[in-house]
């Protein structure tokens, strides 16, 4: 039992890093106007996978059937939008127009430099 319990906290200890790193996370993804805004206050642009050539980051875009977003927004699904985005660089933001119908939800994904795993943000109202 005792040996339980010291890998159940020697697991968590060991997680507590990469919760931290997610913890200081500091871009956010809002809804202002007829606009999505992805904002990056730092540190570091927003990138897509750096092993993956010409990849960017991503907006996904959830909404009602009538939902349709300003250009390079393409359909994926009856109600889901997929957003390819450019690096964004630090304290610059990028803007999805809503076009018409209504947002239900949105998420971003990305990378910044020296993490080797993709960062994830929910749409915040």
């Amino acid at each position: 039992m005792k040996l339980l319990l010291l890998l159940s906290l020697i697991g968590l200890a060991s997680c507590a890093p990469a919760l931290q790193t997610v913890q200081r996370e500091q871009g956010s993804l809002v809804q202002i106007g007829p606009s999505i805004l992805l904002k990056n206050p730092g540190p570091g642009p927003m990138t897509g996978d750096p092993s993956r050539v010409g990849d960017g980051p991503n907006i996904a875009v959830f909404g009602s059937v009538d939902l349709s977003l300003g250009a390079p927004c393409s359909l994926r699904k009856l109600g889901t939008w997929v957003c390819p985005v450019i690096d964004v660089p630090e304290g610059q933001q990028y803007r999805v127009n809503i076009m018409a119908g209504s947002v239900s939800g949105a998420s971003a994904t990305f990378y910044r430099a020296g993490r080797n795993l993709p960062i994830y943000l929910e749409l915040s109202r």
